[in-house]
């Protein structure tokens, strides 16, 4: 499923981090990296092309690093609107996913998610890996997860979306140790009946957990019902869990059809503490 992968960078002390997720990527099968720098034409509106050579330069440096741990490595230079490259080249250069940090240059503070990275999980058809960081000290930054696929949780709303992002799960198992089923039923309504939705999305998340028994891919299987709003409670189990990677679908199963990226999956992704790999999808009538 994975093969090539594109390594979108800023040159930022966050994105430099981004190197140390490939080693686990070509453990998963990832033989190539194509690197790619933009060059924002917003900020550098004068001398551009002078920045886009110093920038090839870096990128030569870069691309060094990435050959030293196996991995083909292809790179490029662009100039234009950041998002819009990185979505634009991912898709001519046949890559499978796209891997960005969800911290930048142009970070501000109190932001838990950068303008680019928003934009490219807004317009991409690809996955989207957003790498998340701890602060170590002011501007030093580490890796919240050094072994991503080791114990995964899967939001499900039992929307055809979040089935779907099951389904790439199973063809991406190659190092799950654990995987933590998630869903949350809304509060707002008498005991009695909230009681009775839980128990039947338990129910129905063991249906899921054995299907995923079957086939073989985990050591251990948890099932979590929360009650509140889905997006507090994702987070809330993923870091009760310790959970190295969330992985979700861009849109689930609410009714508002006009947006780009549903409200839970826009939440959880400038929210959460953990890695979050959005999984996009075309919203059906």
């Amino acid at each position: 499923m994975l093969n090539k992968i594109l390594l979108a960078t800023d040159f930022s002390k966050p994105a430099d981090k981004l190197l140390k997720s490939l080693k686990e990527f070509k453990q998963m099968g990832v033989t190539e990296v194509f690197l790619l720098h933009v060059v924002d034409v917003r900020r550098h509106n004068l001398g551009v092309m002078k920045i886009q050579e110093r920038s090839q330069n870096r990128l030569d440096e870069v691309k060094e690093k990435v050959e030293k741990i196996g991995l083909k490595a292809k790179k490029r230079v662009n100039i234009g609107f950041p998002s819009e490259e990185i979505v634009k080249v991912s898709r001519d250069e046949n890559c499978d996913l796209i891997l960005i940090s969800s911290l930048g240059k142009s970070m501000i503070k109190n932001l838990f998610l950068g303008s680019t990275t928003h934009n490219v999980i807004r317009k991409s058809t690809l996955p989207v890996l957003i790498e998340k960081y701890e602060k170590v000290k002011e501007e030093e930054y580490k890796l919240s997860s050094k072994k991503k696929f080791r114990k995964i949780l899967l939001p499900i709303d039992f929307s055809r979306y979040s089935y779907r992002v099951l389904e790439l799960a199973k063809k991406i198992s190659t190092s799950y140790q654990e995987i933590i089923l998630v869903s949350a039923v809304e509060t707002g309504e008498k005991e009695k009946e909230l009681q009775k939705r839980k128990k039947e999305t338990e129910r129905k998340l063991n249906e899921i957990k054995e299907t995923l028994d079957e086939v073989d891919i985990s050591n251990r299987i948890k099932v979590e019902v929360g009650k509140g709003m889905a997006s507090n409670k994702i987070i809330e189990i993923a870091e009760e869990e310790n959970a190295n990677l969330i992985i979700m679908s861009t849109i689930g199963s609410g009714k508002i059809r006009d947006l780009l990226l549903g409200s839970t999956a826009d939440r959880v992704a400038r929210r959460s503490p953990v890695p979050v790999l959005l999984v996009p999808q075309e919203r059906e009538e």
